[in-house]
C-alpha cells in the first residue's frame, strides 16, 4: 500500500517532467524530436509513442532493434509523412499534439516560415494565437503537429492543452499563471501515464514475442542461405569433377594423336632417307645404231609401259586441285615398291607441301601421272641438276626411257 501511494505521489512530477513542450530539432528534410528512455521502455512502446514504426527508428539512430535500449538513452524520433504534418491533416482514429521551437536571436516569423519547410506567417500566427508579428528570444513557437494514434499513444492527451508561450517580458500575474496551471491538467495526465504504466508488462510480453520472432525469422533466414551456400557449392564441386575428367580425357586423346604422328612421320623420314641413300646412278648413253626410217606410230598420251599396270595415271587423279601453277625441268628416279600393283606414284618436290598431289608429264612422250609429295628432295649432290625425283614405277608409266627425262609439273 505504501508503495502505491509512492507511486501515486511521484507520478505528478514524472508526468510534469514529460509535459515538457516537444521541441523540434534539425534541419528541412531531417526533423526529428529527442526522447530520453525511461524504465521498461522499448522501441516499440516508444514507437506506439510517436507514431512511427520502431523499424525506422532504429536504423535513424544507428543501432538495431536486438541491442534495445539503456535507461536515460537519448534517442531521436524521426519526423516524416506518418507522424509529422504542417497541414493539420489526421486520419480518423488520430490527434494532433502542437511541435514547437524556441526562438533564437534575430530571428522573427518570416524567417521561421522559411525554417520550416514555408510554412506560411498565417498558420504560425494562428497555432500561436499572435494578433501581430512581434515575437521575442526565446518564446516557444508552434511550427507544426505530431499525428499520434489516440488509442495508443499517452501523448494524445496533449492535443487539446494550450500551452503558454514563455515570452520573457514583465513577471506574469498570478492570476495569469494560476490559469496556465489549470491549463496543464497535470492530473489528468498523472492518470494516462498510471494507466500506461499498468500495461506495460502486458506489452513487455508482447514486445518479447515480437522480438523473438524476428530472432527466429532471422535463424531461418540464416539457415536457408547457408543450404543455398551448400548446394551451390556441391554443384561446383560435380561440375569441377566433370570438366577435370573431359578435360583429363582430351589430353589423353591429344597424347595419343601426337604419338601416332610420330610414328607416320618417323615412317616416312625412314623411307625418304633409304631413298636418299641409294640414288639412282645416271648411266651413260650408249651410242645407238644409226636409225633405218622404221614406220613409228605416235604414242598416245594415256598409254603405259609393259612391265606397269594401266591405272590411268595413278589413284591420286580425284585428289588432284591445279592452282594453274607449272614448273619446268629435268627429273630424276628413284626406286620404290609402290605403283606397281597399286597404283601410288610418289615423288620428292621441293616447291609445295609435303602429300600435295602434283601432275607430272613427260614432254618427250606427252604421258603423265598423278604423284604425291613425300617430303622435300635431300640437299644431296645426286640432285644438283634435277627439280624432281619420281618412283620408278611413276618413270616406267611416263615412258621414260632414260634416268633423267624433261617434264613439266602442275599444282
Amino acid at each position: 500500500m505504501k508503495r502505491f501511494l509512492t507511486l501515486l505521489l511521484v507520478l505528478p512530477f514524472v508526468t510534469y517532467a514529460q509535459d515538457a513542450v516537444l521541441i523540434v530539432k534539425g534541419t528541412a528534410g531531417n526533423f526529428y524530436l529527442d526522447h530520453t528512455a525511461a524504465p521498461k521502455e522499448s522501441f516499440y512502446s516508444i514507437g506506439r509513442l510517436y507514431n512511427i514504426s520502431p523499424k525506422e527508428i532504429a536504423p535513424y539512430n544507428s543501432t538495431t532493434l536486438e541491442k534495445g535500449l539503456t535507461i536515460g538513452q537519448t534517442i531521436k524520433i524521426p519526423l516524416k509523412e506518418v507522424n509529422f504534418t504542417q497541414t493539420n491533416n489526421v486520419a480518423a482514429d488520430e490527434v494532433s499534439v502542437p511541435l514547437y521551437h524556441k526562438l533564437e536571436a534575430k530571428e522573427n516569423l518570416y524567417q521561421l516560415s522559411t525554417r520550416f519547410n514555408k510554412v506560411p506567417v498565417a498558420n504560425l500566427k494562428s497555432w500561436n494565437i499572435l494578433k501581430s508579428e512581434s515575437v521575442s528570444v526565446g518564446q516557444n513557437m508552434i511550427v507544426g503537429h505530431l499525428k499520434v494514434k489516440k488509442d495508443l499513444s499517452a501523448l494524445a492527451t496533449r492535443s487539446t492543452n494550450v500551452v503558454v508561450n514563455t515570452v520573457q517580458e514583465e513577471e506574469p500575474k498570478k492570476e495569469v499563471l494560476k490559469d496556465a496551471v489549470v491549463k496543464a491538467k497535470p492530473t489528468v495526465i498523472a492518470k494516462e501515464e498510471v494507466a500506461e504504466t499498468e500495461k506495460s508488462t502486458a506489452v513487455n510480453e508482447v514486445e518479447a514475442a515480437e522480438r523473438a520472432l524476428e530472432a527466429a525469422k532471422k535463424k531461418m533466414e540464416d539457415a536457408v542461405k547457408k543450404e543455398k551456400q551448400a548446394k551451390a557449392a556441391a554443384e561446383k564441386t560435380l561440375v569441377d569433377k566433370a570438366t577435370v575428367e573431359k578435360a583429363a580425357a582430351e589430353k589423353v586423346a591429344e597424347e595419343k594423336a601426337k604419338i601416332y604422328a610420330a610414328k607416320e612421320a618417323a615412317k616416312q623420314k625412314a623411307e625418304i632417307a633409304k631413298v636418299a641413300e641409294k640414288p639412282v646412278v645416271e648411266e651413260a648413253p650408249k651410242p645407238k645404231p644409226a636409225p633405218k626410217k622404221p614406220v613409228v606410230a605416235p604414242i598416245e598420251p594415256e598409254e603405259v609401259a609393259n612391265n606397269a599396270k594401266n591405272f590411268s595415271g595413278g589413284i591420286f587423279k580425284n585428289e588432284f586441285n591445279s592452282e594453274g601453277e607449272v614448273d619446268n625441268g629435268n627429273a630424276g628416279v628413284f626406286k620404290s615398291t609402290s605403283g606397281w600393283e597399286d597404283g601410288k606414284y610418289y615423288c620428292l618436290y621441293n616447291k609445295v607441301q609435303q602429300h600435295t598431289i602434283v601432275k607430272i608429264t613427260n614432254k618427250t612422250t606427252g604421258k603423265f601421272v598423278y604423284a604425291k609429295v613425300l617430303d622435300a628432295m635431300p640437299d644431296l649432290k645426286q640432285n644438283a641438276n634435277v627439280i624432281i625425283r619420281v618412283s620408278n614405277a611413276a618413270a616406267d608409266v611416263l615412258g621414260a626411257n632414260a634416268n633423267n627425262f624433261d617434264c613439266k609439273i602442275e599444282y
